[in-house]
Parts: C-alpha cells; sequence; structure tokens
C-alpha cells in the first residue's frame, strides 16, 4: 500500500496515479491506515483546471484557465471517503448543495473507533447518513465518533 501511496505523489503520469488510487480504493479497510497517515502529504498529486466552464452564455469566450494544485494528502482524503461511503438507493436527480457526502473531522479517532469492523459494517452504520444526505438536498453529513 504505501508503494501505491508514493505513487500518488511521483512525477509519474496522472494515468499511473489515477491506475494507484483506484488500487487503494480496493484496497478497502486495508488501504485505511496508510491513507490516513498521509493526509497531511503536501506533495502534488495534480494540477487541475478549477474555471467554471459550465452553462456559458451562447458565444461567450472561454474563461480563463485558473489552475488548482491537489496535494496527495487531498487526494488520500478523497480516496478515503469513496472507500467508506456506501451506496444510497435514495439518490436524487437535483442540484445538491454539497458534492461532499459525509464528513469526518477526526479521521484518526474515526478509525480507531472502526477498525474492528468490516467494510460492509461500516457502510451499513453509514447508509443512514448518505441517505440523509440525499433526503436534504445534498447537505454534508457529519460522522460522529463512537468512543
Amino acid at each position: 500500500m504505501q508503494a501505491l501511496i508514493e505513487t500518488l505523489g511521483s512525477d509519474r503520469p496522472l494515468a499511473a496515479k489515477q491506475e494507484a488510487s483506484q488500487k487503494l480504493t480496493e484496497g478497502g479497510t486495508a488501504a485505511i491506515p496508510f491513507l490516513i497517515a498521509a493526509l497531511h502529504d503536501t506533495r502534488i498529486y495534480e494540477r487541475r483546471d478549477i474555471s467554471n466552464q459550465i452553462n456559458l452564455p451562447p458565444n461567450a469566450a472561454p474563461p480563463k484557465t485558473i489552475l488548482a494544485i491537489v496535494t496527495v494528502g487531498q487526494r488520500c482524503r478523497d480516496l478515503l471517503y469513496q472507500i467508506i461511503t456506501p451506496a444510497s438507493s435514495s439518490s436524487g436527480r437535483f442540484k445538491v448543495f454539497s458534492t461532499q457526502i459525509l464528513q469526518i473531522d477526526d479521521w484518526p479517532a474515526w478509525w480507531a473507533a472502526n477498525k474492528h469492523k468490516s467494510l460492509a459494517q461500516i457502510h451499513d452504520d453509514l447508509r443512514p447518513l448518505v441517505d440523509e444526505y440525499w433526503k436534504q438536498h445534498g447537505t454534508t453529513q457529519k460522522v460522529r465518533i463512537e468512543r
């Protein structure tokens, strides 16, 4: 797993980093401690254009490119959410308030409270929050840490 984290911060092509990301996600709970350990990694994962190019008026000039740096730590946080967020039967066809479904403020504490669970159990625990996210039109749900 650590080699995959190293790939995320390497100079390898983005396709190789995306492949490493996929393998980490497929690693499930085995990848979680490695991803948590890398949350403060400031190496660059990618540079991405974040300019708004959706719903431009006809004949409008394309917006200026705005480059954002995505760090390895940010990518690892995204992968953690991909791993732990269960599918929901309650998705909606509307614009959501936030694309972030769940919020965990203290990943090490969350993992300490949940590392004994299977991924299926974690998904079962979090499914009600994901369903509530959709009921509230995309309002991020804060995950409470049971100690």
